[in-house]
This record gives structure tokens, C-alpha cells and sequence, in this order.
């Protein structure tokens, strides 16, 4: 067994936490889990564009981790995702830690991202020693009884191309102090309004399947609700649907729990299984929405990140 292998195998317990999709097992459990799911992907992560893995011989951990090439481009900051830290010791490397950062800074790298379960008290125990900064604390919904929805129905329709520029400053004018953008003061708030704002209009630009907004003719366009598709595929085995981004502003009060309930007839309409959706710990009006609509928490997670001085 190589050392990644033995790494992996090391932190079977945690792995399946990774998963995006582990916790919506509980109506059908497909094969292979998704412990075992995400065991192959790290163990073959590296083969897709843009994933690069770093290996520290003197602890033998390995650090995986994707080049974000939209966020560093809308940002202006060379920019990293982490997806895993591999490691057989019982404790995450400080010095192993420092290692990588130092590899980053040598590639241009200026600012690294992680999402970390709160069940991986290792890793976020390294990280944090290590100087990483807690920016958001996730909580992850699912809806897994579309066929059972008897909620009111509302006048709603997919936002068109043309309304790219009012759906991006829809996002612009009403972003959540606390989303990991604005929470960051590495970015000033003026770089996270915009990259929200991009973020938006993108999702009407097609990054997403459609994005809901109010079809009443009383009503201006002051909120939004994008929404994305997948297929059944090996990472999930069940067709998800996904509540990727949504903004309310004050002309549209209450759209939010609107918006979020026609997005479950549209997602039991395109065939979907179960619907995700992620808010911030700190958003109870989501929260709140989600919970009467017959969500319910399926995990959490912190995200972390490092950064050069300076934004």
C-alpha cells in the first residue's frame, strides 16, 4: 500500500463527511456508500484539469487541492480550494501545514479555501494552529419528500439573459454580512459586492439551470433564486436538486420562502429525488423558511482559509 493509500485508509472515518451528498443516504442508500465514493475520488484525485495534489515526505501528508480559476479571475487573487487533507498521524502537522503554504506562495498562490465537517476535529485543530481563519459556519439541508409537497403554489418564472445586470445587483444590494466573502477582511467590501454581483448575473448567464423570480405584475424584481440540476451519476446516485444562491430585497419582503417553495415543485418537476440547500449558521430567516417548508439539517461545516497579507 502506498502512502497516499495508507492515508486514506487512515482517515476512513471522516472521509465520507466530504461527501456533499452523504447525509441524503437516508432514503436510498445506493452502492458503492459514500465513504467509498469518496475514497476512490481522492485516491484518483489529480486526472480532471486544474486538481493538483502536494506531498509532504517528512510527514507523509498529502494536500489535495483544485485551482479555482473564476474566483481568481472575478477576485483578482490566484486562488485554491482544498478538498482534503490526508494525513496517518494522529494529530495534522503544524509544520507540515507550513510546509504547503510555503509551496503555495512559491506557485503565485495568494488565498486558499476549505470546507471542513465539523466531524474532522483534526484537521480544523491543524488548521486553526496554523493560523487559518474561520470565515462561515454552513448549515446543509435537505428536502427528500418531493412527491409529498402540498405547500402554496406562487406566481414565479425563470429570470432571462437580459435581466443579468438587475439580478446581479439584486445580489450586490443585499448581501448577508456574514456570507464568507464579506466576513473575509482580506477582500474589501467593494471586491465582495462585486464578486457576488458576477456570481448572479453568471447563474442567469446559464452557470445555473434557472433562477426564480417573482412573475407578478405588482411585484418589482427585487429577489431571486438560482437553481441547479444533476443527474444520477456514481458521485450521488440520485437525481439532487440545488438552491445555489438567493437574495431578497426589501421591495420583495417574504419572497424568500416563496421563491424557495416553488423552487421544490420546479425541482420534483425536473424529476429530482431530493433538493440541497446551504445557508450560513447565522441566517435564521433561511433557516426558519427552510424548516417550515419540510427541510431538515443534514450536516455542518466551517470554512477556513488562509491568506497572504493584504487584500
Amino acid at each position: 500500500m502506498n502512502s497516499l493509500a495508507t492515508a486514506v485508509a487512515a482517515r476512513r472515518a471522516v472521509l465520507p463527511f466530504y461527501s456533499p451528498y452523504h447525509f441524503i443516504y437516508r432514503k436510498s442508500l445506493p452502492s458503492p456508500t459514500a465513504g467509498e465514493q469518496e475514497e476512490q475520488r481522492l485516491l484518483h484525485f489529480g486526472a480532471a484539469v486544474d486538481e493538483r495534489r502536494w506531498d509532504d515526505s517528512a510527514t507523509a501528508t498529502s494536500f489535495l487541492y483544485q485551482i479555482l480559476r473564476w474566483d481568481s479571475q472575478i477576485a483578482g487573487v490566484p486562488t485554491v480550494k482544498v478538498r482534503a487533507i490526508l494525513f496517518a498521524t494522529p494529530a495534522l502537522s503544524l509544520e507540515s501545514v507550513r510546509r504547503f503554504v510555503r509551496e503555495l506562495e512559491a506557485q503565485g498562490i495568494r488565498y486558499a479555501v476549505m470546507e471542513v465537517p465539523v466531524e474532522d476535529i483534526r484537521v480544523l485543530q491543524g488548521l486553526n494552529e496554523a493560523a487559518w481563519q474561520l470565515l462561515e459556519t454552513r448549515l446543509h439541508y435537505v428536502h427528500d419528500a418531493l412527491n409529498t409537497l402540498a405547500e402554496a403554489r406562487y406566481p414565479v418564472r425563470a429570470a432571462t439573459r437580459a435581466e443579468q445586470s438587475t439580478i446581479g445587483e439584486v445580489s450586490r444590494n443585499n448581501a448577508n454580512p456574514y456570507d464568507r466573502f464579506h466576513a473575509d477582511p482580506f477582500f474589501t467590501k467593494q471586491q465582495a459586492d462585486t464578486f457576488l454581483a458576477e456570481y448572479a448575473a453568471a447563474a442567469v448567464a446559464g452557470y445555473c439551470n434557472e433562477v426564480l423570480v417573482p412573475n407578478d405584475p405588482d411585484v418589482v424584481l427585487d429577489s431571486f433564486l438560482a437553481l441547479s440540476y444533476f443527474a444520477s451519476s456514481s458521485t450521488s446516485g440520485l437525481d439532487v436538486a440545488r438552491a445555489v444562491l438567493a437574495a431578497v430585497g426589501p421591495a420583495n419582503k417574504g419572497w424568500h420562502r416563496k421563491l424557495l417553495s416553488e423552487a421544490l415543485y420546479r425541482a420534483k418537476d425536473n424529476h429530482a429525488s431530493v433538493m440541497l440547500m446551504t445557508t450560513q449558521a447565522t441566517n435564521r430567516a433561511a433557516v426558519h423558511n427552510a424548516e417550515q417548508l419540510g427541510f431538515r439539517l443534514g450536516t455542518v461545516t466551517h470554512t477556513i482559509r488562509w491568506a497572504t497579507s493584504g487584500g
